[in-house]
């Protein structure tokens, strides 16, 4: 009997079989990870079927039309070799061509690059991952404020500015399930941001972005300090001004991923402000 591979939108009916392929892999997503992406993408979250049985996820979120995200592209072990990944992100292409999305981005792995590359996905940057067990640091200064209490258009605004592509959605999703911190002695003038929320393996900071590095780090240092002692995993931008602070608080490097993007990337943003990413899974 020919075996089969068929494919149907993941729902909350599957999160334990998602949260089982995130531990097998040891990533840090949770179920209310997993449920934010199908709130924010109802019919864009694939699971795939092989011969029956669940096999394999993937997510995929569209900013506007002008940029969207595919990620947790996660296999059962058991079933690795089978074609399965490779289905998904034919699944969720063509999910996304059909919306006419102006660039599809991820975040690659060494191991999944070269598939990634066949697919005609083509570098943007580097990110690195970095780990830290928080510690004991001085207060930030007094311009460090909750986000929430900040009008919600100058997140926007600033975000937009940032990332390049409105994501409002997602933000106000990962607040509510952690916390988010502002630089800014003006609620119209908002010079910094940084998000932070639990994982099922370590608390998550990203996204951070700011103007400059005496904002970036206050904005670190006001996180760190509430979260003293702590397990702390982040990804951040390859580049000289994020890994002097990363590295100034005792952070160390764990992996590479390259950001990558298939179609015109006509919405870069600006990497310069951005410090982490909100996580490789949602850009």
């Amino acid at each position: 009997m020919k075996s089969q591979l068929k494919f149907k939108i993941l729902n909350e009916q599957y999160l334990d079989f998602a949260m089982e392929l995130v531990n097998i892999a040891g990533w840090n997503q949770t179920v209310d990870d997993w449920k934010r992406y199908i709130e924010i993408a109802p019919n864009g979250c694939f699971l795939a079927i092989f011969d029956g049985k669940p096999a394999g996820t993937a997510t995929t979120i569209n900013y506007r039309n002008k940029v969207a995200w595919i990620g947790m592209v996660l296999v059962h072990p058991d079933l690795r070799g089978k074609g399965v990944g490779g289905g998904l992100m034919k699944k969720c292409l063509e999910y996304l061509d059909e919306q006419k999305v102006t660039s599809i981005k991820l975040d690659a792995t060494p191991m999944g690059k070269p598939v990634y590359v066949k697919l005609g996905f083509q570098d943007e940057y580097i990110l690195n991952r970095w780990q830290v067990v928080t510690p004991k640091i001085d207060m930030p200064p007094e311009s460090i404020v909750d986000l929430g209490g900040l009008p919600p258009d100058s997140l926007a605004r600033y975000d937009l500015r940032g990332f390049g592509a409105d994501r409002m959605e997602l933000l106000e999703s990962i607040q509510d399930t952690g916390k988010a911190y502002a630089f800014s002695e003006d609620e119209n003038d908002l010079k910094g941001y940084i998000f932070v929320r639990p994982g099922s393996r370590a608390w998550y900071i990203g996204p951070w972005v700011a103007d400059s590095n005496f904002a970036a780090e206050a904005l670190l240092k006001k996180v760190l300090d509430e979260l003293y002692g702590e397990t702390v995993y982040m990804d951040a931008l390859s580049n000289v001004n994020a890994e002097n602070i990363l590295n100034k608080y005792r952070f160390k490097y764990q992996r590479k991923l390259t950001r990558m993007f298939r179609g015109e990337n006509k919405f870069p943003g600006k990497p310069e402000i951005i410090y982490a990413i909100a996580g490789p899974e949602v850009g």
